[in-house]
């Protein structure tokens, strides 16, 4: 769980941080490089916002997140994941925007929410939710599977 940073001009080690009790399996700066978002394994919090500048200070905790990342466009919300879960925050406050659950998953193991290139959906566990309204613009491909399924069945049926 430690964070080691580097002066990449005297590559000599500047810092060190423990972020976590556990390994750290991801790490994304924003593009301005004043906050850091960190998951770690095993314990909670499982993620952290940190602010870096003269001080390095965890802003928020995200007790439950498995895997953080910023939005894409503005990069003024975080997208979360737990389970088939999307949870998207506000940078600035840390307040929980929306939860994003399917009724249906694909139980991805390694699912990981992300955003489009443009904020405006999430895509988690197969799933794409519209990212402003929460609401579910594609099903799974399960989902999906059962209505061919289903039609197809109706179809034959009909036939005979």
């Amino acid at each position: 769980g430690e964070l080691k940073l580097f002066n990449l001009l005297t590559a000599s080690e500047e810092a060190t941080y423990q972020c976590h009790e556990s390994y750290l399996y991801n790490i994304e700066p924003n593009w301005s490089g004043d906050l850091l978002l960190t998951s770690g394994m095993y314990r909670a919090p499982f993620s952290c916002l940190w602010s870096v500048g003269d001080f390095f200070d965890m802003k928020y905790a995200f007790e439950e997140e498995e895997y953080v990342e910023f939005s894409k466009s503005v990069q003024d919300k975080i997208v979360g994941t737990k389970g088939e879960t999307a949870t998207i925050y506000d940078v600035a406050t840390g307040r929980k925007l929306m939860s994003l659950t399917p009724t249906a998953s694909n139980n991805y193991s390694k699912n990981r929410a992300t955003f489009h290139p443009s904020d405006e959906l999430v895509l988690c566990d197969g799933v794409l939710w519209d990212s402003t309204s929460g609401k579910l613009l594609q099903p799974t491909i399960k989902e999906l599977s059962n209505v061919y399924l289903f039609q197809a069945k109706k179809f034959t049926s009909s036939i005979s």
